[in-house]
């Protein structure tokens, strides 16, 4: 009878409203609580990768190659190197550009996607760099990689410099070639815009006087060879300082050998005029 009287009770606007409105919150905290799965799922999923890729790091340093479960045999081109990479670590102590070069060039050969690159770099992060990525994390979240490498080097690079292609051209040799290329080539590293043409220029200009003129006599195709004929040309004026010394040493000794044998000859007359046939031959007896 109960069920009866229910399924009598006519359904009014009222009761349908207030059923849908019930449907449309169920249905809205759902989406909500389904959007907040996904967006946690994407980062157990990134992190889940960066983990993947330190395994395979240690793998390298233990086997010194990747298992690649017969990709090759299906055809299947690998996404990780057969050969052992490893990922630098950096503490701060010197200029980040080449770190930050490494590490490029880690991401380009794992194919590491752009929103992991900081957490993947950050790790290896010591000392001082990783008290300072652990500030900038906590005051501003995980930046981007572009203000990620814009930070380090403002923290760990050199100071600004206003004219840093005035300061290359302005470099001169003051003692070694190999000093002189390596303060070069950190100055370059600054530079934007230098074509290989200046570059060669700036370099041999800074040699200085004969060396400068012997590397453009040359008319080096780039600066790789510069740098090699500048090391050539200064071994060989090291090796052609050494020869009017060692031509020195040699007259000398004939001039000890000339007077040797002219003390000689002297000596041998006097000998014979101051000795007598007659003192000779009683010796004999």
């Amino acid at each position: 009878m109960a069920d009866g009287a229910d399924a009598d009770v006519p359904v009014t606007k009222a009761i349908l409203d207030e059923v849908v409105d019930r449907l449309v919150k169920m249905v809205g905290d759902n989406g909500k609580k389904m959007d907040d799965d996904v967006t946690s799922l994407r980062q157990e999923i990134g992190l889940l990768s960066t983990s993947i890729k330190n395994v395979q790091t240690q793998v390298l340093d233990s086997k010194g190659r990747f298992d690649t479960d017969g990709s090759s045999s299906s055809g299947k081109t690998p996404t990780a190197p057969s050969h052992k990479l490893r990922f630098p670590k950096f503490d701060g102590s010197d200029d980040p550009i080449t770190w930050l070069h490494k590490g490029e060039q880690f991401f380009r050969a794992y194919r590491t996607p752009k929103h992991l690159k900081v957490p993947t770099a950050s790790f290896y992060l010591d000392g001082a760099a990783s008290q300072w990525y652990y500030r900038l994390e906590k005051n501003q979240g995980v930046p981007s990689w572009t203000h990620f490498v814009d930070g380090i080097n403002r923290r760990f690079g050199p100071p600004l410099r206003s004219n840093t292609l005035g300061e290359l051209t302005q470099l001169r040799r003051t003692s070694t070639v190999d000093d002189y290329q390596e303060q070069f080539l950190v100055l370059l590293a600054r530079c934007k815009d230098v074509t290989k043409s200046q570059q060669i220029s700036i370099f041999t200009a800074g040699l200085q006087q004969p060396l400068s003129t012997d590397v453009e006599l040359q008319k080096p195709a780039t600066l790789e060879d510069a740098m090699a004929l500048a090391r050539a040309f200064k071994c060989r004026q090291h090796v052609a300082t050494k020869l009017p010394a060692t031509g020195a040493r040699a007259p000398s000794r004939a001039s000890q050998r000339s007077l040797a044998s002219s003390s000689r000859s002297t000596s041998t007359p006097s000998a014979t005029a101051d000795s007598s046939p007659k003192q000779i031959y009683p010796s004999l007896c």
